[in-house]
């Protein structure tokens, strides 16, 4: 993955493997190892270098399979263990910024992502993270040059937040009125009473103030 004279097509085959090795892994390798992999990973997707002697062609390949990799290994990560992401924002921060930025041949591979991350942010202790996660989707619904993006937006309101949370109602209002049949059905069902989602906040949150914050916290 990070050897002199690699390629991508190598390092796509090492985090197929990756990819491998966290879903099979025991609870405590997964704890020895996960933090190095999470920074490895994200050090990826961070570079844009190609390092292949292929044509156009190839290389573009070669990278959109390296990334699609790299976010599955992300989604099995945070299958496996929630809390390497809920800690804090970065990671749906990044999310939401490749639904604008990945290609079309990442993007699957970013939805899933996504999905799985729902279930690791709902389970936030942190109202900094909580009060983020209301701007990431209300940003997303209303993005009217990005269609998956609002798809998100519209899956995260739904299943983020308990159905009192009126940030969300306010997004699935909104997703109501899209132009897509697909958006218009989620939007509605943001709008009824789940068995599958609680209807009233049951978790302990950990309320601590942060730089920026407007409004009155108390521990």
């Amino acid at each position: 993955l990070y050897g002199e004279g690699t390629t991508t097509r190598l390092k796509a085959c090492g985090m197929e493997f990756t990819v491998w090795i966290l879903t099979h892994a025991t609870n405590a390798e997964l704890a020895a190892f996960a933090p190095s992999l999470m920074a490895g990973m994200i050090e990826i997707l961070d570079s844009r270098l190609d390092g292949s002697v292929e044509g156009e062609r190839g290389a573009t390949f070669a990278q959109e399979s390296l990334r699609g990799f790299c976010y599955q290994a992300l989604s099995q990560l945070v299958e496996r263990d929630r809390s390497s992401a809920n800690k804090d924002v970065l990671l749906a921060e990044r999310i939401f910024s490749a639904l604008d930025t990945e290609s079309d041949g990442v993007k699957p591979y970013v939805q899933e992502a996504a999905r799985v991350l729902i279930k690791a942010y709902r389970e936030s202790p942190s109202t900094y993270v909580q009060t983020r996660m209301e701007e990431l989707i209300l940003s997303a619904v209303v993005d009217k040059d990005n269609r998956t993006k609002r798809l998100v937006g519209a899956q995260w309101a739904n299943e983020m937040f308990p159905f009192s949370h009126i940030p969300s109602r306010y997004a699935a209002i909104v997703v109501s009125g899209d132009s897509k049949h697909e958006m218009q059905v989620l939007g509605r069902a943001g709008l009824r009473p789940s068995t599958t989602r609680e209807t009233i906040a049951s978790a302990t949150l950990s309320i601590e103030p942060w730089e920026g914050c407007d409004r009155d916290v108390e521990p």
